[in-house]
């Protein structure tokens, strides 16, 4: 230590000096880098949490879509439906037979039966809007006019030779092809009417009638005597003879 000069001393304490500088340095640069991390700041180490949005399910009322209408029966006076291209599904009443409502505008009335029958191309001179309608394996269809109205309908014919019922029937089932027998079953009221030339009553019945409110439905019989050939709805109980005479 005896040849520790002062200039040695002088240079031992600057490097001590250095060095302690050195430290405090270091220890200011760690705390500053320590108090800048932002203590709200998630761990990178921390799973993340994922939200999927899944978008609603799209309605008729959402997209402005009209919902498909369901096919319906029409309806009629008496409150039964069917359809109008199946005769089979159609009603006879004292107000109407099918679509054809007695007393109604025999033009509009007769428009409906487009869907199921055809129209024949002769008709009367003398009442021009009588129509007569024929339909494939159907009983064919007379729709009597007067004063532009719907004064009678009849379906079927004389020389009908069908042995059960076909085409449209009454609420109790009867129609063109019933037998005598079942006319009497479903209808208690059913009488017999007039047949022969001076309105006297034949040995064996051929035309019945029952009451429909302020109208007939009437029933002939066939060539056979025992099914019914044709129906006629009208206010005469009597079917006409001739529709265009």
């Amino acid at each position: 230590m005896g040849d520790f000069s002062i200039t040695g001393r002088t240079a031992f304490r600057r490097a001590v000096r250095g060095v302690g500088i050195a430290v405090v340095v270091a220890t200011l640069v760690s705390t500053s880098a320590c108090s800048s991390v932002d203590p709200g700041a998630p761990d990178s180490t921390s799973p993340t949490a994922t939200v999927t949005a899944t978008a609603p399910t799209s309605t008729s009322s959402d997209t402005g879509a009209t919902p498909t209408p369901t096919s319906s029966a029409t309806p009629t006076a008496s409150g039964s439906a069917f359809s109008l291209s199946d005769p089979d599904t159609w009603t006879i009443s004292g107000d109407e037979l099918g679509p054809i409502a007695l007393g109604g505008s025999t033009s509009a009335e007769v428009d409906d039966l487009r869907a199921a029958y055809t129209r024949d191309s002769g008709g009367c001179p003398a009442s021009p809007a009588t129509s007569f309608w024929h339909r494939e394996a159907s009983p064919g269809l007379i729709v009597e006019d007067r004063d532009g109205t719907v004064s009678g309908v009849e379906i079927g014919g004389p020389q009908s030779t069908a042995t059960s019922v076909t085409g449209p029937e009454t609420a109790a089932g009867t129609g063109v092809g019933s037998s005598i027998a079942e006319l009497k079953a479903a209808h208690p009221d059913l009488a017999a009417l007039p047949s022969g030339s001076a309105g006297e009553q034949a040995a064996v019945p051929t035309t019945w009638t029952i009451d429909a409110g302020s109208r007939h439905i009437t029933f002939q019989l066939g060539r056979d005597g025992e099914h019914v050939a044709l129906v006629w709805v009208g206010q005469q109980a009597t079917p006409p003879y001739e529709f265009c005479g």
